[in-house]
Formats: structure tokens, sequence, C-alpha cells
């Protein structure tokens, strides 16, 4: 696929949908709050994209069911304490960022990740 933005928020008509898989197109932007209307989403797969921040994480803000998030093989390049705080997000076991060009990781970075069980 070829989407390179997620800019329009989804509608009330997915409050069932437990899984998205948006892998393998161009993202490189997610609007924040894009997906609050996905209440019962578990798990995103963002891989193989051109996301640049780790800030995708304010997009899945208060998602009580979200648990599950591949970001593998995009172009991540820092992960800081700022943006993860930002995001609000406690519940994620899963969290898939191999492959990326991560080059620093701030010390606590993953504090606020109190359910993270899975770190690749």
């Amino acid at each position: 696929n070829k989407i390179e933005k997620l800019d329009v928020k989804f509608s009330t008509s997915f409050q069932n949908l437990e899984s998205l898989n948006l892998g393998q197109n161009q993202i490189n932007y997610i609007q924040s709050g894009i997906f609050s209307n996905l209440i019962s989403l578990s798990r995103i797969s963002l891989d193989y994209n051109k996301i640049k921040e780790f800030s995708v994480l304010n997009s899945i803000i208060f998602l009580p069911k979200f648990s599950f998030l591949v970001l593998r093989s995009n172009l991540i390049f820092q992960i800081t304490m700022e943006q993860i705080f930002k995001s609000n997000i406690s519940n994620i076991e899963f969290l898939e960022i191999d492959d990326c060009l991560i080059e620093k990781i701030e010390d606590f970075s993953f504090l606020s990740f109190r359910s993270l069980r899975y770190l690749y």
C-alpha cells in the first residue's frame, strides 16, 4: 500500500475492531487521537513505514484495551522520556521497535510502561 498519513479519525462504526494492521505503507504522520473511537482496539501494527518519532504513541492515548504495538523497521532514531510521558500509555505489554534507526534511548524512557512484558 502507499498510505502516507493518517489524519482522519476512524468512525465509531469500527468500535468492535480489535486488531489493525497498517504495516508496509509509507506512513510518516499519524494525527493524535485518530484511533480514539476504536475502543476495543488492542493491537496496532505499523511496521515497515516511515515513522520518525516515537510520539506516534499520542495517537493511541486512552484506548482501554490497547496492549500490543509493532513499530519494526521505521525511521525512529531516538526515544525520549518526554515522548513517552506525553503519551500517557501504561498498559502496553508488547512493544516491537527492532530494525529501526535508533541511536539513543534516554534513561528511564520506559519507566511509565508498567505492564511491559516484551520489548524487541
